[in-house]
């Protein structure tokens, strides 16, 4: 049976990014509503019962879920929480720094 409805959530550790780069393999058509720190991305075909979709997010999120329309939800934390705080921590230390230093 195709998978219908589905929905990808993409959660970021700050805030997710203002216009996300998503791929898919094979190509897909989808919709994608930004909110604070989610991306919730629709896909909006079903997916056939056996075929596989490979979806890549060049901003690195702390965790996604994909659901269908039974509800059946499946979560992967990515572990790259480290990373989007290390790039804020960084920001804070640029930041406290004087002009003329490097």
């Amino acid at each position: 049976m195709a998978a219908k409805d589905v929905q990808i959530v993409a959660q970021y550790y700050a805030e997710a990014p203002e216009k996300p780069l998503i791929t898919f393999d094979p190509p897909s058509q989808y919709e994608v509503v930004n909110r604070s720190n989610q991306i919730f991305v629709t896909l909006k075909r079903p997916i056939a019962a056996k075929a596989k979709l490979k979806v890549s997010f060049k901003d690195y999120p702390s965790q996604v879920s994909v659901s269908n329309e039974f509800g059946e939800t499946s979560t992967i934390d990515t572990e790259l929480g480290w990373f989007h705080r290390a790039r804020e921590l960084k920001k804070e230390i640029e930041s406290q720094k004087p002009n003329n230093r490097p």
